[in-house]
C-alpha cells in the first residue's frame, strides 16, 4: 500500500507523529517520567509490561522481540548514560523530544525493513506511559489498558468502507477517522488544555516580535493563505521564531502536523476540500498521468509539445519513483534530497540569496523552518492580483461590461422598467424609475385611471407598541412617580437617560454621499440634542459623548438642535450598535428605529 510504504519511510511523518503524541499524552495528564518509566518498562518487560500486554493496552499488534532488542534497548541505555531526560523545563522537554526521535531514527535506518513497524513503536511507548499514569491514579489493569489504547491512534481498523478508501483514494482518511474522536473528546473534558497551548502558543509568538522588532501584522498578511490560519486549538500555524535568517527575513516554524489532528480543517490553496479528502493512491497517480497533470505541484507531468517520446516517458517514470518513494532526505531524487543538494551546491532564491543548508535538512526531519522575505512575498502577492484583475477584465469584455456605464446600459436593456437608469454618469445624476412622478396628471394603473382608498384594520397592539409601553412601564416602575420639576432635576447626573432615533444624512440606505448633511450641517457622529437638556448636563457643543444600554454603544459629539427635550437623534446606520434588531412592525416588517440610552460623559 503507498501510505504505509511512504510514510513508514519519512522522517518527517514520524517527527510528526511523535510531537502529535507528547500532545495527546498531555491531554490525559501524563507526565514525562511517567513516559521515561514507559520506555523503561517496555524496553524490559517487566511486571508493567506484562500486565498491560495482558490487558490489552497495545492493541492486536506487538513489536518483535527483535525491535525492541536491537532498537529500544540501545536508546533507552543511551539517553540514561546521558542523563538526557534530567533536564527540566519546557526548553528541556523539547530537547528530550529531539534526541530521543534523532536516537529512534539513527537506529531504525539500520533496518529498513522494520521501518514500516516505526508508528507501532512510537504509539506502543506512549501506551505504555499511559497505563503507568492510570495504574498510579487508581484505575484498574482493564480501565488503564482501555484508556492507553484509546487515547492514541489505533490504525487496526475494522470499517470496511474506511480501509478501501484508504487503500485506494483517500490514503490520509485513516488518521482523520481515529484522531477526530480523540479532539472531540479533549475538547469536551478538558477545555483547560486549549487554554494552555493557546496562551503558551501566544506567549512565545509575542516573545519572539519582542525580540526581533518585527511587524506580525504585515508579516502574516504576506503569507500564502494556507499559513494565514489557526490551527484548531487556536494557535497560529506558523510560529515565528525569535529570531531572523542571515538576510533578516523572519523565520516561522510550521506546526501545523503537530496538532492533533490538525488538517481536519486544513484547506489548501484553491482547495474546496480538507487535506484529509484530498484524493491520492495508486488511482490518482493513474489519472495524473492520464491527465498530464500534478496534484501536488499543478504543473504539467511532461511537456507533449515540445518533447519527443523518450523525453515524456523519462517524465512519467521521474513522477512515478517521486510519487512511490518516500520523501526523505537519503532517498535519491526525493524533494528533500533535491532541497539539500541545492543548498550545498549553493543554489541561490529569486533575489540572488543562497538557500540555508541547516533550515532544508531541519525541514527533512519534520522540523519545518521557513524564512519568509516580506517583500518579495508582497510583489508575489501583487502579481497574482493583477493576474486576477486581467482575468476579469477579459471576461467583463466578453459581457461587454467592463464599465459602469455600460453596465447600466445592459440593465435598462435587460429590464424596460430602468428606463432612463443609463443616462447615470455624473455626481447627483437622479432617476426614478416610472418618472419624475409616480401616476402624473391623475393616470393611475387601474382599469378605469381612477385611485381607489382601502381602510386597513389596526392590530389592537404591534409588537413595537408593545415594546413601547414595556419598557415605558419599567421605566415608571423603577422612577415611580415624580413631578415634572424632579424629572427635569434628574437630567443633572452624568448617565442621564433619553430616548433616541436614527435618521438619514446626505445619504441613499447605506450609500453615504457627504459626511455633513447639508440641511443642518450635522456630521455623521452627531447627537443631536435640546439646548437644556445639554445645559443640564453641563454639555457644550461637539462635547463627546456616549450612548450606552444592554446592547451596545454609540460615541459621538453634542450637536445642538431645537429638538424635544428628553429625546436624542443619531445617524442611520452608525448607531445600529444601540438600537434593537428583533422589533418589528408585525404587519409591514418595518423594524423600531427608537431606543432607551444613558448618556455618558468621555473625558
Amino acid at each position: 500500500m503507498i501510505p504505509t510504504h511512504n510514510t513508514a519511510r519519512s522522517p518527517v511523518v514520524h517527527m510528526n507523529n511523535v510531537i502529535s503524541n507528547f500532545v495527546l499524552m498531555d491531554m490525559i495528564d501524563v507526565r514525562m517520567q511517567d513516559f521515561v518509566g514507559g520506555i523503561r518498562s517496555f524496553v524490559k518487560g517487566d511486571a508493567h509490561y506484562q500486565e498491560a500486554l495482558k490487558h490489552g493496552a497495545f492493541g492486536a499488534d506487538m513489536m518483535t522481540q527483535e525491535i525492541r532488542d536491537q532498537v529500544l534497548k540501545p536508546i533507552l541505555e543511551e539517553l540514561e548514560r546521558n542523563n538526557t531526560f534530567q533536564q527540566g523545563g519546557r526548553l528541556g522537554m523539547l530537547g528530550q523530544v529531539s534526541k530521543f526521535t534523532e536516537l529512534l531514527w539513527s537506529k531504525l535506518k539500520a533496518l529498513d525493513q522494520k521501518m514500516v513497524d516505526l508508528y507501532r513503536v512510537e504509539d506502543e511507548l506512549f501506551r505504555m506511559a499511559s497505563y503507568i499514569r492510570r495504574r498510579e491514579l487508581g484505575d484498574d489493569p482493564k480501565q488503564a489498558a482501555q484508556v492507553a489504547r484509546e487515547q492514541f491512534i489505533d490504525y487496526d481498523i475494522r470499517a470496511p468502507w474506511i480501509n478501501t478508501a484508504r487503500n485506494t483514494v483517500l490514503p490520509f482518511i485513516s488518521y482523520t477517522y481515529r484522531a477526530a474522536p480523540l479532539v472531540a473528546r479533549a475538547v469536551a473534558t478538558r477545555p483547560w488544555k486549549l487554554g494552555k497551548y493557546f496562551l503558551l502558543a501566544y506567549a512565545l509568538n509575542a516573545l519572539a516580535y519582542s525580540l526581533t522588532g518585527g511587524d506580525e501584522d504585515r508579516e502574516r498578511k504576506s503569507l500564502r493563505d494556507r499559513e494565514q490560519g489557526k490551527t484548531w486549538l487556536g494557535t497560529p500555524q506558523m510560529l515565528r521564531m525569535p529570531v531572523n535568517d542571515r538576510h533578516g527575513n523572519p523565520i516561522f516554524l510550521d506546526v501545523r502536523r503537530w496538532v492533533p489532528a490538525g488538517d481536519i480543517f486544513d484547506m489548501g490553496d484553491g482547495d474546496v476540500l480538507p487535506a484529509w479528502l484530498n484524493l491520492g493512491g495508486p488511482l490518482m497517480i493513474g489519472a495524473e498521468l492520464f491527465l498530464n497533470r500534478s496534484a501536488f505541484t499543478g504543473q504539467e507531468i511532461r511537456n507533449n509539445r515540445s518533447q519527443d517520446w523518450w523525453q515524456r516517458r523519462g517524465n512519467d517514470i521521474d513522477h512515478l519513483y517521486k510519487s512511490w518513494m518516500p520523501s526523505a532526505a537519503w532517498v535519491p531524487g526525493s524533494w528533500y534530497w533535491e532541497r539539500i543538494a541545492t543548498a550545498m551546491r549553493g543554489g541561490t532564491d529569486r533575489q540572488g540569496r543562497p538557500y540555508d543548508i541547516g533550515t532544508a535538512a531541519a525541514s527533512s526531519v519534520g522540523i519545518k523552518l521557513k524564512p519568509h522575505d516580506v517583500e518579495d512575498a508582497r510583489a508575489m502577492q501583487g502579481a497574482e492580483f493583477q493576474r486576477v484583475e486581467r482575468a476579469l477584465r477579459e471576461r467583463a469584455q466578453q459581457l461587454g461590461c467592463e464599465t459602469g456605464g455600460a453596465m447600466r446600459q445592459e440593465i435598462a436593456r435587460v429590464v424596460p422598467f430602468y428606463d432612463g437608469f443609463q443616462h447615470l454618469s455624473q455626481t447627483g445624476d437622479a432617476f426614478q424609475y416610472g418618472g419624475p412622478h409616480l401616476c402624473a396628471d391623475w393616470n393611475f394603473p387601474t382599469p378605469d385611471g381612477k385611485a381607489y382608498f382601502r381602510a386597513v384594520p389596526l392590530p389592537a397592539e404591534t409588537v413595537v407598541s408593545r415594546h413601547r409601553r414595556e419598557a415605558a412601564q419599567t421605566s415608571s416602575a423603577e422612577r415611580g412617580v415624580r413631578s415634572a420639576e424632579q424629572e427635569s432635576q434628574s437630567l443633572l447626573t452624568s448617565a442621564a437617560t433619553f430616548v433616541v432615533s436614527t435618521r438619514r444624512g446626505k445619504q441613499f440606505n447605506t450609500l453615504i454621499y457627504a459626511e455633513i448633511d447639508p440641511l443642518n450641517g450635522a456630521a455623521r457622529d452627531a447627537v443631536l440634542m435640546n439646548p437644556d437638556d445639554a445645559a443640564g448636563l453641563h454639555l457644550v457643543n461637539r462635547d463627546r459623548i456616549a450612548l450606552t444600554n444592554d446592547l451596545g454603544r454609540f460615541e459621538g459629539r453634542v450637536f445642538l438642535a431645537p429638538i424635544a427635550r428628553g429625546n436624542l437623534q443619531i445617524h442611520w446606520p452608525e448607531g445600529n450598535a444601540i438600537i434593537r434588531r428583533d422589533v418589528v412592525d408585525a404587519a409591514g416588517g418595518v423594524p423600531d428605529y427608537n431606543a432607551r440610552v444613558r448618556v455618558e460623559t468621555i473625558p
